[in-house]
Formats: structure tokens, C-alpha cells, sequence
């Protein structure tokens, strides 16, 4: 399949010349066997190495790129979608690299040196799978790592100081950063694909958060942590004193009514509960939609809660369970673009190379799903598709070789040949020429 007749369609937005230059490089790179850097994308594809370096050095708008392919060629208009956001950290050395400073790996357990990228995401219910929409690099602020020394304020709270609201507070940098990627989405989308929900990871359950997507006009979700303070909603009756009470009884996690439990399964030895409820916690009187799943192994007895968490009220305990589980396919998409497609192989080092190798990276991963769906299940996987592509350019090259009579008699024998070596789910048999 032509990848350029992918991106025809995108030249009234951007340049073609970029979208050629795109084509040949995500062609070439899906047939390099190892690592996915300029000079080896170079060696496979079309273009000179010259011709790569110019385009790693354009800038690109990559969310408008992104968001225009999948609604394109990905989206299926029967299929609930979902927004799904996290992070993602590759290992780089070195000092020159524009943005390269010590982030957390959650694959390493700890600290490392390299860069950090969020990454905004289309999560299809159906099919379960994740496209990229929107990729933008982390950078820690000078600001933040300068370590500014403030004389000691004496005990108490200062004379003439008054509350502030919590939507008054600045907004912290991680927050500003997702929005303006949601704020850029939305625009881009034009509301081709509806969405109503964003799935953040633990990091972001709490209530700036949950104000920022609100302000957006999605409901989030996401996950609390074990120790939260919960308090159900205050149903008695008004006293006429004093100001309503809004806060009822403290939430306990560990003694919940049977009341409150929607959903039980059983798996061998083990239970599998869900309670749902209504609840507010002490920094906003907002209600909130609560879920707990409940896991105990009686075998070995254990027991194991975990608290999610949403804004709309309506929305039952099993989805809500299954759409924060469909956040985890963002984290195949960070699997194959560091694996397959050059996130951890890169060697650019200035801030527009650097940002267009992750999108590329990104936007390889979104190309793969669609040259997979188009094979119409030959190939399995973004190996076998690598090892295919890699496996045809073999044919171009010895069908150049010989004379132009005998290329039709031994293109079919030559593909069943080729085609299906090295591949890991090889096709049926009667798919192979004999």
C-alpha cells in the first residue's frame, strides 16, 4: 500500500513536499531492521540522508497531522471513544540533547537521566486499542530546579490575610501543559469524534484536576489513593441555624455496606466486588461518582481496594471499571514506538529534531494500525508488518534487476517466498505461492 495516498488528502493543510518527505522516511523506517536513527532510516528509504536531516529541522504541526489521520482513516463512527492521557520517559545520555534531565521511569522503578513526553491519546472501546492525537515534551523549568531561600515566617497565620478559593490558586506546570494540549485537540477535532471522558492515571485524582477537565467539558476519571478521605453527602433535614451542612459521615473503605455493592464474580478463588457511591471530599463540595473494587484471594487471603473515581454521577460501576482500564492501551502505544519505530533510538539534539522524532515516532505507531486493519488480517502485529514491508523491498530490488517480461512470471513465486520469512504469525499455506 502507498503511504503517500494515506496523507493525499492532508496537502490542502500541509506542505506536500513535507508529506513526501513523511512517506518515504515512515516507509524506509518500517523496513530497517534496527535502530531508528537519520543515517539508518537513510539507508533503507528513498531520501538522502541530506533530505532527512532538513526534515527533522521543519517544524511540523504534528497535533493537526495527528488528529486529521485519525479521524480519517481510524475512526469508526459505531465505536465509543474515550481521551486517555500519561507519560512517558526514555533514557538518554549525554548533555547537549535539548530537554534531558532526570525524570521517573515507572519501567525502571526510579529516577533516570533522559526526556519525558505527554502524550494525549484516542482510545477506541470496541476495538480497545489507542491512536495519538497530541505529543509534547516535558522540560523542567529553571524556575523549579533553582532553589529560592524565604526568611522563616513566625507562627500563626498573618495579620489580614484571607482565604483563597481554590480556583483562584495558580495553576501548576503539569497542568497548564495538559491543557493546552486538550484546549489544541478539541479545536482540531471540531467534534468529529464525540468524546465525554478523559482516563488520567492515580497522579491526577485530585480537584484542580478534575476543574481543569471540567472547564474543558469532559468528565474525568481516574483513580484516588487508598488513604482518601471521603464523606457521603448530608441528607438530614435543615436545623435552621447556622450555615447547611454539606459533609455527612466519613466514608470507611474497609467496613462498606453490602448496601452499596452492585456487581459480584468469582474467579477460582477469587471475589471480585464492586461498590458504588456517592461521596465529596474536604477540598471541594463537589459530588463525585465513587467505585471500589474489591479483590480478595481466599486462597491466600488477601484483600485488595482500590477507589475510582468520576464526575458524572450517572455513570454505572462496570464502565466506569472498564473505561479506566482502557487508559492502559496508551501504554502499548509507548511500547511500540520505543521498540519498533526510534522513541529510544534518536540521536537529535535540538528542540524542533527532538520533537518531531518523538511525533514521528507517534505518528508510525497510527500508520502501523492502519497498514495492519488494510492487510485484512494477514498480517498480525507490527513485527510481521515490518518483517513484510522489509520482505517486499527485497522483491523491488531483484524485480529492477531482471527484464521487464520476466518480472510478472516471478512476482507472485517471489512473494510467497519472501513475504512470509522471518515472521512470527506466518499466513495459511493456501496464502502462500507455491
Amino acid at each position: 500500500m502507498d503511504i503517500f495516498a494515506l496523507f493525499r488528502t492532508f496537502c490542502q493543510v500541509h506542505p506536500a513536499t513535507v508529506l513526501r518527505q513523511l512517506s518515504a522516511i515512515i516507509a524506509g523506517a518500517l523496513c530497517a531492521p534496527q535502530h531508528i536513527t537519520m543515517r539508518n532510516i537513510a539507508r533503507w528509504s528513498t531520501c538522502s540522508y541530506r533530505t532527512i536531516q532538513r526534515f527533522f529541522a521543519t517544524p511540523i504541526n504534528w497535533p493537526s497531522f495527528h488528529t486529521a489521520f485519525v479521524t480519517t482513516h481510524l475512526h469508526d463512527t459505531s465505536h465509543p471513544y474515550i481521551l486517555a492521557f500519561d507519560e512517558t520517559t526514555i533514557t538518554k545520555s549525554g548533555k547537549k540533547t535539548y530537554g534531558i534531565d532526570r525524570y521517573f521511569s515507572g519501567t525502571h522503578g526510579h529516577v533516570v537521566k533522559g526526556l519525558s513526553f505527554g502524550v494525549l491519546a484516542v482510545v477506541d472501546g470496541d476495538a480497545r486499542r489507542s491512536y495519538p492525537v497530541h505529543v509534547t515534551q516535558i522540560v523542567h523549568s529553571s524556575a523549579k530546579k533553582s532553589v529560592v531561600t524565604t526568611p522563616k515566617r513566625p507562627r500563626g497565620r498573618p495579620l489580614g490575610s484571607r482565604n483563597k478559593p481554590l480556583q483562584d490558586q495558580t495553576r501548576s506546570p503539569e497542568l497548564t501543559r495538559i491543557d493546552a494540549q486538550l484546549t489544541q485537540f478539541l479545536h482540531e477535532n471540531n467534534r468529529i469524534i464525540p468524546l465525554r471522558y478523559i482516563a488520567l492515571d492515580g497522579h491526577f485524582g485530585n480537584i484542580p484536576t478534575l476543574e481543569l477537565v471540567q472547564q474543558h467539558g469532559l468528565h474525568i476519571i481516574t483513580k484516588l489513593r487508598s488513604d482518601s478521605t471521603l464523606f457521603f453527602p448530608h441528607h438530614a433535614p435543615y436545623s435552621g441555624r447556622g450555615r447547611p451542612k454539606v459533609f455527612g459521615k466519613k466514608v470507611d473503605i474497609r467496613t462498606l455496606s453490602d448496601q452499596y455493592c452492585v456487581h459480584t464474580s468469582h474467579n477460582g478463588g477469587i471475589q471480585t466486588q464492586l461498590f458504588q457511591f456517592h461521596a465529596r471530599v474536604k477540598a471541594s463540595t463537589q459530588l463525585l461518582n465513587i467505585v471500589v473494587r474489591r479483590v480478595i484471594n481466599h486462597t491466600k487471603n488477601t484483600r485488595t481496594d482500590i477507589i475510582l473515581m468520576s464526575s458524572d454521577l450517572a455513570l454505572g460501576a462496570t464502565q466506569l471499571v472498564e473505561y479506566y482500564g482502557l487508559r492502559f492501551q496508551i501504554e502499548f502505544n509507548f511500547r511500540d514506538a520505543k521498540q519498533h519505530f526510534g522513541l529510544e533510538d534518536f540521536m537529535n539534539i535540538t528542540p524542533t529534531a527532538v520533537h518531531n522524532a518523538a511525533n514521528l515516532a507517534m505518528c508510525m505507531v497510527n500508520v502501523s494500525a492502519k497498514l495492519i486493519a488494510y492487510s485484512d488480517g494477514t498480517i498480525d502485529g507490527v513485527r510481521d508488518l515490518k518483517t513484510a514491508l522489509r520482505g517486499r523491498k527485497y522483491i523491488d530490488m531483484v524485480l529492477k534487476i531482471l527484464p521487464p517480461a520476466v518480472q510478472n512470471v516471478l512476482k507472485i513465486p517471489l512473494e510467497g517466498a519472501f513475504l512470509a520469512q522471518g515472521r512470527i504469525n506466518a499466513p495459511p499455506n493456501d496464502r502462500r505461492a507455491a
